[in-house]
């Protein structure tokens, strides 16, 4: 089985936008003075419901699936503070809690939701 690069990629921006609102709601609910663990917690509950939402729309492959999906928003997510020149290794270590944690609740949560179909068994007829 082969990963979908399009679908890759769909998902880790389904994944980031998530993210980006869980955080943006934090930021505007508590007008700008917000802890950094509520932006945490925020993160991670928008996270886990982005990697749910993906891990229904894959069927074929979720888990590997996913982690694909994982790696990529971990990359996207550690471009700003790369960029910033602000990327150490706690920052580095943080971003990879910050990413497989959701990717591991969120794909459980989808297994458990939609259940992967079994393939059919081919007729004799169709067998030859």
């Amino acid at each position: 089985m082969r990963i979908m690069c399009m679908r890759v990629v769909r998902d880790v921006v389904i994944v980031t936008v998530f993210i980006f609102i869980g955080g943006f709601i934090v930021g505007f609910a508590t007008q700008g003075v917000f802890t950094k663990e509520s932006i945490t917690v925020a993160c991670l509950l928008q996270g886990t419901l982005g990697f749910c939402f993906c891990g229904c729309l894959t069927i074929e492959n979720r888990w590997k699936h996913l982690f694909v999906v994982a790696l990529g928003v971990w990359l996207v997510n550690m471009l700003w503070p790369l960029l910033t020149r602000e990327l150490s290794v706690l920052v580095w270590v943080g971003g990879v809690f910050m990413v497989f944690v959701p990717m591991v609740v969120g794909s459980a949560l989808s297994m458990l939701l939609v259940k992967i179909p079994k393939p059919k068994e081919e007729k004799d007829e169709q067998k030859e």
